[in-house]
């Protein structure tokens, strides 16, 4: 809950509401916001990313030299999103 809240203030503070991706979080202080949520390797294992519904994932895998491997879901509903995600960049489903 605290990654959240963070990313929420980061957000608020720097005009972020209603733009979309995520605020990267680790060790409770916001690293940045990316539009969308890709590239675990730019950031270092134990990275949080959180979107604006609340969703968030971990980064995993790798090292703080190269990078995390990938950003696993932290939660069923941040699961579910990135399997649509998925499906719809894939073109399974639009």
């Amino acid at each position: 809950m605290e990654d959240l809240q963070t990313a929420l203030e980061w957000r608020v503070r720097r005009g972020y509401v209603g733009r979309g991706g995520v605020v990267v979080v680790f060790d409770g202080i916001a690293q940045g916001w990316v539009n969308a949520l890709r590239d675990a390797e730019a950031w270092r294992p134990g990275c949080v990313a959180v979107d604006e519904m609340g969703c968030s994932w971990l980064a995993t895998g790798g090292n703080d030299q190269d990078g995390a491997s990938t950003w696993m879901p932290r939660d069923a509903n941040s699961w579910n999103k990135r399997m649509k995600v998925r499906l719809c960049s894939d073109g399974a489903v639009s």
